[in-house]
């Protein structure tokens, strides 16, 4: 590759990022797949919409962080603000 021409190795990057932007989008991850991630579907396994202890997989101190509200369940309102922030106002 020929350094003493910028254009060409800018172009080249470019197309390089393309390309691995398309492969990121067509496999369904990151931004632009139009799903965001929603934590409570991957660990909610009776489809209530919210998360159990017995169904979360982490540590316990951190179900209890996430669980705002004290319920024993870990809901999307409660995880929207980030673990122990609780629900949004």
């Amino acid at each position: 590759m020929n350094s003493r021409n910028p254009a060409k190795l800018l172009a080249m990057a470019a197309v390089a990022v393309l390309i691995l932007s398309v492969n990121v989008a067509a496999a369904g991850q990151g931004p632009g797949n139009g799903n965001p991630p929603n934590p409570i579907e991957d660990f909610d396994q009776n489809g209530d919409g919210k998360v159990s202890k017995s169904e979360f997989k982490g540590p316990s101190d951190m179900f209890d962080k996430m669980d705002a509200n004290g319920d024993g369940y870990i809901e999307k309102d409660e995880i929207s603000n980030g673990p122990g922030r609780g629900p949004k106002p």
